[in-house]
């Protein structure tokens, strides 16, 4: 016969913290970086992974709108000698390897550069991680810099490579549009889950509030100032992206930009309203827990109601006065201890009739 499952409580509910993939900064090394390039026009594309960088100068050549990913940023040789090959600014290279940069968008002229924010649910590690992702668009090129292996752009390469979509047939300002909406679409994933976590508390804070509550109240709190800090600037990238200020940037975009701008609307309502339910937690908890203390404090009282008049009763004949009739009678005790059953029972039915209890 199969076991039932366990009922959960509400110490068996995970909050995921969220941090950012480095909370201590970049340790620079020399451990390989891997580097790849996706190469595409209208009638093919290719991907490419790069060895170093005189394979990267060799496949450069080849025509068509490219987009060089590069994941990891830890080995500085490698970041300064892309900085030299494709002229970035030194002040662009410093932000990059600042992975507490702000949101940002500037233009240098002849390319483009926005700082944005990954954000993403590790279940493996239980773990919201936040990672800076750094892009160039150049007129044919796009260079993208993340923190670490592994991202959000699974489908954005799957439409380049089975040609599905309009990105081969459109420039960089659009790659640089499908960059971003993947991003910001799975920014929604990790509202449902902060969504789910807060459902929960409302659950358990209604059927057994428990002093843990409150330290998940927190680590929510904290998550929810962590995603408004990274998901509300990003619509300053879009909107200059939007208005098409750049000539690499085409005006047809605009409605695509327009549309993920809409999307960051939508997420920081809901993260304004995640902020309102959980607030609404900490009050439903305070309720409660001081419903529970005035039903103590009105059980106490009833009692004390109950006993104030027996103990009156009990005092009165437990003096030590040498005359007192009721003692010598062979059925005083009985007549004080029916009396005081009397009086117990008779203040309980008043004070059900009064409804006190």
């Amino acid at each position: 016969m199969a076991e039932n499952p366990k009922k959960k409580t509400i110490e068996d509910i995970e909050i995921l913290p969220v941090e950012k993939v480095y909370p201590e900064g970049f340790k620079m090394s020399h451990e390989p970086i891997t580097m790849e390039l996706i190469t595409y026009d209208r009638e093919r594309s290719e991907k490419i992974d790069i060895i170093d960088m005189s394979h990267l100068c060799d496949v450069m050549t080849t025509p068509g709108i490219k987009w060089l990913n590069v994941m990891g940023i830890h080995d500085l040789d490698v970041v300064e000698s892309l900085a030299l090959q494709f002229k970035i600014h030194l002040l662009a290279i410093e932000d990059i390897l600042d992975n507490d940069q702000r949101i940002k968008i500037d233009d240098y002229g002849n390319y483009l550069y926005f700082i944005i924010k990954m954000i993403y649910v590790d279940k493996k590690e239980k773990k919201i991680f936040i990672e800076q992702v750094s892009c160039f668009i150049f007129e044919n090129l796009l260079i993208s810099f993340q923190e670490n292996p592994g991202d959000v752009w699974g489908l954005v390469r799957k439409n380049i490579l089975m040609n599905k979509g309009k990105i081969r047939k459109l420039g960089t300002g659009y790659l640089a549009y499908s960059l971003i909406d993947a991003i910001v679409d799975n920014y929604f994933v990790v509202m449902e889950n902060l969504e789910e976590d807060v459902g929960m508390l409302e659950k358990y804070t209604l059927s057994n509030p428990r002093p843990i509550i409150l330290e998940k109240i927190a680590i929510i709190k904290n998550n929810i100032l962590t995603l408004r800090h990274n998901i509300a600037p990003v619509g300053e990238v879009i909107r200059y992206l939007q208005k098409a200020e750049s000539e690499l940037i085409e005006e047809t975009l605009s409605p695509y930009f327009r549309d993920v701008h809409d999307n960051i609307l939508r997420n920081v309502d809901s993260i304004k309203a995640l902020d309102e339910r959980v607030s609404g937690v900490m009050d439903i908890y305070d309720s409660v827990m001081s419903q529970n203390t005035n039903q103590i404090m009105k059980l106490l009282t009833i009692m004390s109601s109950i006993f104030i008049p027996l103990t009156f009763i009990a005092g009165v004949y437990g003096m030590n006065f040498k005359h007192m009739p009721e003692l010598d009678s062979p059925v005083g005790y009985f007549i004080v201890l029916g009396v005081m059953a009397l009086l117990g029972v008779g203040l309980l039915v008043y004070f059900k009739i009064r409804k006190w209890i």
